[in-house]
């Protein structure tokens, strides 16, 4: 077994970064029909603490939501 594989997702991304552009809203589920909880104002570059479906937990002017 890999020992990415063996890894849980957080782990993963804890060294890895997302570069989100400005507009960027943050959800509070990771589905586009979720309330939309922040826009990023400016470029920002983030360290995601989660993945899921395609979607990044990541936090974000004091708030965690799904990118």
């Amino acid at each position: 077994m890999s020992v990415l594989r063996a890894l849980p997702v957080p782990l993963l991304f804890a060294a890895a970064s997302v570069l989100l552009p400005a507009g960027a809203r943050l959800h509070l589920a990771p589905d586009a029909g979720s309330t939309s909880i922040a826009v990023v104002d400016e470029p920002v570059e983030l360290v995601p603490e989660e993945a899921r479906d395609g979607w990044l937990l990541v936090r974000y002017d004091g708030r965690r939501g799904w990118v």
